[in-house]
């Protein structure tokens, strides 16, 4: 998006960092949020309605850019309060339906995808720039995240209890593995605060996610840029060999 809209709209380095930082401003803010909204709710809506909204933000994105830039910051910002809900929800998700015994297997399984979109997602979008305009990277997406989401919430139950098309013994496996849970019952006062945060295992999780992540969209938001600006290469290379 940001590399073609030098000509159209004349957005500086500057700029365009802002733009694409301000997701992670929302995002960071629902992260907790959504462990405990995916919690009392099911991560099921929490994940659908999540990426429906950001859908639909990000379909509105080139009319916003075309009105202004501060609108798009604004947007991208509630995109990623949105977004920011649904890895809570994935776990969420799991914690319903996967063993303990195959809960790591599944959750790492489930979290892969967000690399293979990366992969999949930056040649593809350098070809719609390429064809079709910039504008077609957020309309495609957007719309088949909407019909993601239809399906999703049509076809995916909260507990495997609810599910109709669950064979009798996978459903027996399921229960007995993870035990009755109450969901009714936990609120934001009975986690154990004190215990979590002095706890140093914790703290090296979240040193170790911190590193990652800085690592991970630094390069996510800045490679597409830098092979534009420094290496000039068009958008459709740019892409293939960001991806």
């Amino acid at each position: 998006m940001f590399l073609l809209q030098a000509s159209e709209f004349d957005w500086g380095p500057e700029l365009r960092g802002a733009i694409l930082s301000s997701f992670f401003y929302g995002y960071i803010s629902t992260q907790l949020i959504g462990g405990l909204l995916g919690t009392k709710i099911g991560g099921v809506k929490l994940i659908g309605y999540g990426v429906l909204c950001t859908a639909i933000l990000t379909i509105l994105t080139p009319t916003a850019a075309r009105y202004s830039v501060y609108l798009v910051i604004v947007l991208r910002i509630i995109e990623g309060v949105f977004e920011g809900v649904v890895y809570p929800g994935i776990h969420a998700v799991w914690s319903r339906w996967a063993p303990p015994a195959e809960r790591t297997r599944l959750g790492s399984f489930a979290f892969s995808g967000s690399f293979v979109g990366t992969v999949f997602g930056y040649p593809l979008c350098g070809w719609l720039a390429e064809k079709y305009g910039w504008p077609s990277t957020f309309y495609v997406p957007g719309f088949v995240a909407i019909i993601w989401c239809v399906v999703w919430l049509t076809c995916i139950t909260e507990s495997p209890v609810d599910d109709k098309h669950i064979t009798k013994e996978e459903l027996n496996y399921i229960v007995d593995s993870i035990g009755p849970t109450d969901n009714n019952k936990i609120s934001f006062l009975n986690y154990p605060w004190k215990d979590i945060l002095t706890s140093m295992p914790v703290w090296a999780i979240t040193c170790a996610h911190f590193c990652e992540n800085w690592g991970f969209y630094t390069l996510l938001t800045q490679l597409p840029s830098y092979m534009n600006d420094v290496l000039k290469f068009n958008i459709g290379k740019g892409s293939l060999l960001s991806a």
